[in-house]
């Protein structure tokens, strides 16, 4: 008898196809907070993924791996079960997605891990844009970790990305702490907080004053604030 090597985690094939068999296996599955998700398409964030999931739940915990699979954790197994029974499968960037539950019952020890290592660089990405986000409360948020050094801010697509590097790696693990997978304003503007790939952030001498600052160049002097026009209103 031949054995089939595993090519993913989780147990599963990397081939997404769905039939009858997966759906018997799906609901042969030991139920669980955690969901396992694959098939994502290349890059895909967290900031993409959330706002399909939150309408049954706030997820808890993330973990976009590398290989196109993501595991999402739920507040409870009632929430998770939901989404497996209405949504087996999601259309993100015109790909489809399939969701099951995982083997682990809860992340854990998982949550501190990252696609990305430890860096004094961020990337956040804010979804679900019902009120304007501007530089000043992309800083001001921010600054409640530690010192902001640099803000990089634009818009992609359907959500508002930034550029944020902080004095140390220690400051952005605070940041990410705080403010990773939480609402800016109530029920609003979802906030997604990851390590980022750069060393540095570069702001170029020309930046749009409106969404670009580098405060060790050009700190802020007293009284001063940020501008607060909306990135996600601006003119492009």
């Amino acid at each position: 008898m031949s054995t089939a090597k595993r090519t993913a985690t989780e147990g599963i094939s990397q081939d997404p196809g769905d039939g009858d068999m997966a759906k018997k296996a799906r609901l042969a599955q030991k139920p669980s907070r955690v969901i396992h998700i694959r098939n994502l398409p290349e890059g895909c964030t967290a900031a993409e993924l959330l706002p399909f999931l939150i309408k049954y739940g706030q997820p808890t915990n993330t973990l976009i791996m590398s290989n196109k699979q993501a595991l999402v954790e739920m507040p409870t197994v009632e929430s998770a079960n939901m989404i497996i029974l209405r949504e087996p499968t999601m259309n993100i960037r015109g790909q489809q997605i399939y969701l099951q539950f995982s083997e682990h019952q809860e992340l854990g020890r998982l949550q501190g891990r990252d696609v990305n290592p430890p860096s004094k660089c961020l990337i956040a990405k804010v979804t679900n844009l019902v009120y304007g986000i501007s530089l000043q409360t992309l800083y001001s948020l921010f600054t409640r970790a530690g010192r902001v050094d640099k803000i990089v801010c634009f818009m992609k697509q359907s959500f508002l990305q930034a550029l944020v590097q902080m004095d140390s790696e220690e400051t952005a693990a605070n940041a990410r702490r705080m403010l990773n997978n939480q609402d800016i304003y109530a029920g609003c503007c979802h906030l997604a907080v990851e390590f980022s790939k750069l060393p540095e952030v570069t702001v170029r001498p020309d930046s749009d004053m409106n969404r670009a600052r580098d405060f060790l160049r050009s700190p802020l002097t007293p009284g001063e604030t940020l501008p607060n026009t909306p990135i996600n209103q601006q003119m492009y």
